[in-house]
This record gives structure tokens, sequence and C-alpha cells, in this order.
């Protein structure tokens, strides 16, 4: 609609103006498109890059090793909210009422809890 308003669309027949929206959503729709596919590429990239510095010559069981040590020096309620979300699938609200805190306590909780393995992780893993 602003790209019609700045083109002066409002002065031009009823049809041509909808026939100019049409095709200016379409356009519009199809440059997001292209931009998703550039976003996934990069990403793709990115992600290989990653592996070829981080995992190059392992497994991966360095980082297993490396998770497995940090998630035992967790306080116990950090292993439980760890356990109930990813092993047993338990939803944010239902584990909030579990621990009496609410939907954004355990998200904000979980946020903390994956940066600070990630960190720990990291820490291992530097020679």
């Amino acid at each position: 609609m602003v790209i019609a308003l700045q083109k002066g669309i409002a002065q031009h027949p009823e049809a041509a103006a909808a026939a100019f929206l049409r095709q200016t959503s379409k356009h519009l729709w199809l440059r997001e498109q292209r931009d998703d596919r550039r976003r996934a590429e990069r990403h793709a990239i990115a992600v290989e890059l990653q592996w070829q510095r981080d995992v190059v010559g392992d497994d991966g069981s360095a980082w297993l090793t490396a998770l497995d040590r940090c998630l035992g020096e967790l306080p116990p309620r950090s292993r439980l909210v760890l356990d109930r979300t990813y092993r047993d699938g338990v939803g944010r609200a239902d584990l909030g009422n579990e621990l009496g805190i609410g939907e954004h306590g355990v998200r904000t909780l979980l946020q903390r809890l994956r940066a600070a393995l990630r960190q720990c992780i990291e820490r291992r893993r530097q020679p």
C-alpha cells in the first residue's frame, strides 16, 4: 500500500490500481522468497565452516564428553528442567506448573541453562 501511495496509484482507475497491487505483491513475495533462499545458503555455509573449524578430525565424541561433564556439574533443579524439557518433552506451561513459576520464567531459565552449558562446553573444548 505504501508503494501504491508513493506511485500515486489512487488517481488511476480502480482496475489499474488493483492490477498494480497484485503485481507489486507478487514481486515483493518473490523477492522475499529469493532472500530466504540466500539466507538459507549463507546459513548452510556458515554451519559447514563452523563444523570444519570445530569438529574436523573428531567424530563429535569430545563435544559429547564435554557436554556430559557439564551436565554433571549442574544443580539438581537445573538438570530436572533440562530432562523434563528435552528428554520427556514437557511443555513450558506444564513445567512451569510443576516448578511453581510462569511459562516465561521457564523460557528464561532454559535460555540461561543453554548459555551456561554452551560456555562450559567451550571452556572444556579449548586446548
